[in-house]
């Protein structure tokens, strides 16, 4: 039809054959059709306490420039412009980004989205629910001992720092000390493997060593007391909370038994929380 309209431009200036021009234009004019945008929707990927990783594409703009493109979202169903917006770019494209300010606990229905002259079109809508709280709430920056078999005393910790001592588990380590002698220092240890700027609020699940091919998915968690470590078992919950940059740790009826690297045997269950600034 393109072929045709420009063919028909070129004899414009031919009279006999005006008028026949014009309607020949009109109907061109008429088989032009503007749609709204065409969108595709990611599914929801590494879903934690107030974020998840999500994104989508501009398919076809429509027929007419898409003016803004972006995900929305909504805890009722179905999300549209009216609710949780967030722009991420304009004309074609394609994204995936780690998007927050999510509430714990909660399900939300999103999409991707896109605007045209014509209005709004939008992907397939996905639903997800981020992680939940920790289940328990010990006292800021203190470790709470339920069941002792080993001298191990409740106590406010006397510093909370991100540590590297330990290589070995991981790139870096959430770290808290309480006490300053051998007989009442306990110190605990949440190793992650990657990137501490990537560390979000959710819930983890700690294993006994790390798969080095997935980072920030697990937790290896010790504790250490007369210079011994002892090993959180694998299947535990790992709370993280983020605030700018501040973590904070929350373990709830965690129990160390056994022994890592001595042959002194421990029982010991406990709650605890500290945050650490990095």
């Amino acid at each position: 039809m393109k072929i045709l309209c420009s063919l028909l431009k070129t004899i414009m200036k031919k009279p006999i054959l005006y008028i026949l021009l014009l309607l020949l234009l009109t109907n061109c004019t008429e088989n032009i059709v503007v749609l709204k945008p065409i969108m595709y929707t990611d599914e929801p990927a590494e879903i934690l306490g107030n974020s998840a990783r999500l994104g989508g594409e501009v398919l076809t703009e429509g027929g007419l420039d898409v003016s803004e493109y972006g995900i929305v979202y909504s805890t009722t169903y179905p999300p549209t412009i009216s609710d949780n917006k967030v722009i991420v770019g304009s004309r074609i494209g394609l994204f995936s980004s780690v998007f927050s300010n999510f509430s714990t606990g909660t399900t939300y229905y999103y999409t991707a989205y896109g605007i045209n002259g014509t209005g709004a079109g939008y992907g397939d809508i996905y639903e997800f629910t981020t992680m939940e709280e920790a289940p328990c709430e010990p006292l800021d920056n203190y470790l709470d001992v339920t069941t002792d078999y080993s001298n191990i005393n409740d106590g406010y910790y006397n510093s909370t720092d991100v540590d590297t001592y330990y290589p070995s588990y991981g790139n870096f380590a959430l770290h808290a000390s309480k006490g300053y002698n051998d007989s009442d220092k306990v110190e605990i240890y949440v190793f992650f493997q990657g990137n501490i700027n990537d560390l979000l609020s959710g819930a983890y699940t700690t294993t006994q060593d790390f798969d080095y091919n997935s980072t920030l998915e697990n937790a290896v968690v010790t504790m250490k007391h007369y210079n011994r470590s002892f090993l959180l078992d694998y299947d535990n919950t790992v709370y993280i909370e983020k605030q700018g940059n501040s973590l904070t740790v929350t373990l709830c009826d965690v129990n160390f038994s056994g022994n890592l690297v001595s042959t002194i045997d421990i029982d010991v269950d406990l709650n605890t929380r500290f945050t650490v600034d990095y």
